[in-house]
């Protein structure tokens, strides 16, 4: 009888040990990839420097989210999509800026712990037709970047040129 009772408590035991690993198991959450979520990013960085200097506005637009928001130097706040693709649309058309000369280059991207939010920074340069011929206009800019359904969509973008506006 005592032997039985031994069994049965190892075999509550046992029960309650694998019944414990699998709960533990069952709520791990999948380990998040940071380093592959800042490639995915860098990869849409570089794909949208290409799509710049090949004038494409579609392509440009697809890394904005519906809701996102554009603001660039000497330029209205852009609200949603249609407003940010119209804005692509009237900076591809300038023929003032050598769109083939763009040259953007990534300097930080951070990923939050969650893998949803993500920012990342950097500097760019293009050449620009003047009444004094050809200048290199140096600027810096940010994306902050949301994922949503399995995509990277960019939901705020601001840019800027570290050059003085003419006349100062």
């Amino acid at each position: 009888m005592k032997f039985n009772l031994i069994l049965i408590r190892m075999k509550n035991f046992i029960l309650c040990f694998y019944a414990f690993i699998t709960l533990i198991a069952c709520n791990t959450a999948p380990k998040l990839d940071i380093q592959g979520e800042k490639n995915a990013i860098l990869g849409n960085e570089d794909q949208w420097t290409l799509a710049i200097q090949t004038k494409d506005t579609e392509k440009i637009a697809g890394f904005y989210a519906n809701d996102a928001v554009r603001m660039s130097q000497n330029q209205p706040v852009y609200i949603g999509l249609n407003a940010i693709r119209t804005s692509i649309g009237t900076m591809l058309a300038d023929t003032t800026i050598i769109l083939g000369s763009y040259k953007g280059n990534v300097d930080f991207i951070d990923v939050s712990a969650s893998g949803d939010l993500a920012y990342a920074y950097g500097h760019d340069e293009i050449m620009v037709k003047t009444k004094d011929g050809l200048v290199k206009d140096e600027g810096k800019w940010v994306d902050v970047w949301k994922k949503s359904d399995g995509q990277w969509k960019v939901v705020v973008s601001s840019s800027n040129s570290n050059k003085p506006l003419a006349g100062q």
